[in-house]
């Protein structure tokens, strides 16, 4: 390797269950690379793999709950329950890694009031783990996406979503050690609307070059939704194996 590289980012979505990651990552180490995680599947024993993320030098580790109720993360397909969840907080601050950055979307046409005041009630709860300093939220609108089961949904409208960070934000404000960051609504919408426009997605987008005008106000009143009424989507021409 060259004397060049001082850090690495390992790249995958089941870092831990490759065969070879101990090995890896002590190369690295003894090579004086620090390296990061992309994303880890914790389960059961977690002293091992925290462990290997420390000695590369993170400070802070990443959990995705996505929801804060059980019920709707089972309902998307996260099977992760709230005692999983606080296992995990109490493993990473035993192994002295002291900051956790939590992973949450608003916005799903099913959920609930109590839902949204659930994710402000576990991020409490995980900041007070022991070893716990801080804790960073993320909180992401949920976007629809093509060969989903979620692809015929639409997006939750912006003062829905607004409201739901404020309301997310009011339930931790007496939580010093707390952060809230709400993704840019504004961009997540054009997200969804380049996500599943069809084929006049890209004229807007050519359009737009060609006149010198910001893309976003040229998708602000343009609904992508009309796709795929119907069953009749853009992306049906995609063939998946």
């Amino acid at each position: 390797h060259s004397a060049d590289i001082k850090k690495a980012g390992l790249i995958g979505s089941t870092l831990a269950d490759y065969s070879g990651i101990e090995a890896l990552c002590s190369y690295l180490l003894d090579n004086s690379i620090k390296y990061s995680f992309s994303s880890v599947r914790f389960a059961g024993q977690n002293a091992g793999l925290l462990e290997l993320i420390k000695k590369g030098g993170a400070k802070t580790i990443t959990i995705a709950p996505e929801a804060g109720t059980e019920t709707l993360r089972k309902r998307i397909g996260k099977n992760l329950s709230d005692a999983e969840i606080m296992k995990l907080a109490g493993d990473i601050g035993r192994s002295g890694i002291q900051n956790i950055r939590l992973y949450f979307i608003a916005g799903f046409e099913f959920e609930s009031a109590a839902d949204i005041d659930a994710i402000a009630q576990l991020t409490a709860e995980i900041a007070g783990a022991s070893g716990i300093k801080s804790v960073q939220v993320s909180v992401n609108p949920f976007i629809p996406k093509p060969h989903t089961v979620f692809q015929e949904l639409r997006m939750a409208p912006e003062e829905y979503l607004a409201a739901a960070g404020d309301r997310i934000k009011a339930g931790l404000k007496r939580h010093k050690n707390i952060t809230v960051k709400m993704e840019s609504l504004r961009l997540s919408r054009l997200q969804w609307k380049l996500s599943i426009g069809g084929a006049e997605a890209g004229e807007k987008i050519i359009d737009c070059l060609l006149r010198g005008t910001p893309v976003s106000s040229e998708f602000d009143k343009y609904d992508p939704h009309e796709n795929i009424k119907n069953g009749d989507a853009p992306w049906n021409i995609v063939k998946q194996r």
